[in-house]
């Protein structure tokens, strides 16, 4: 079979993408195959919070469920007092920052009265402390921006968590990542 010019190069990319296609069908068609076949025996599906699929009779996904809870609470008040720790650092830092800026300002004030004394000791130690001042407050501000995002992360952390408990709590399953779900349709996530 000829192909006229103009289509010549997209027959190939036709066929590959009609290739890619047949193999997706085949993993979904294994997959739903297989989650037939599991239950079947009598066995139940249980997802846990990190992405895992398991298949077990249903007092081992019971078993599971609970231990899975009891994971999820001591993960909740693990991160609880990280946070309050994290917080009561973030505040240490907010409040060292508060003392160098009056510091700083301190210093820029009684800068010009020093030229005009023409103390050249004096004065060179004033740009000096006024250097250091300024570096210190800059570090400290790097600090705590670094705290404020290992708190927001924590707190994401401690939603997905509160966000699985209630999900176990009803006796259902999470939901799934999107990717986690697709990667299972292809590998038993165990």
């Amino acid at each position: 079979m000829k192909i006229s010019g103009a289509l010549s190069g997209y027959y190939f990319m036709v066929l590959i993408l009609a290739g890619i296609f047949i193999i997706i069908c085949i993993f979904l068609i294994r997959h739903m195959v297989l989650d037939f076949r599991r239950k079947r025996r009598g066995l139940h599906q249980f997802f846990t919070c990190h992405g895992k699929e398991r298949w077990g009779p249903q007092i081992k996904v019971k078993e599971w469920q609970r231990t899975a809870i009891r994971h999820l609470i001591a993960q909740r008040d693990t991160l609880d007092n990280d946070t309050w720790q994290m917080k009561n650092r973030r505040n240490n830092l907010a409040e060292m920052e508060q003392v160098e800026s009056k510091k700083l300002s301190a210093l820029e004030t009684s800068r010009p009265n020093s030229k005009v004394d023409a103390d050249i000791q004096k004065s060179m130690f004033n740009d000096f402390e006024i250097t250091r001042s300024r570096a210190k407050l800059e570090d400290l501000r790097n600090r705590i921006q670094q705290k404020d995002t290992l708190i927001r992360s924590m707190e994401q952390a401690r939603q997905r968590v509160n966000k699985c408990l209630k999900a176990y709590s009803k006796g259902e399953n999470p939901r799934l990542p999107v990717l986690n779900y697709i990667r299972g349709l292809f590998f038993d996530l165990h």
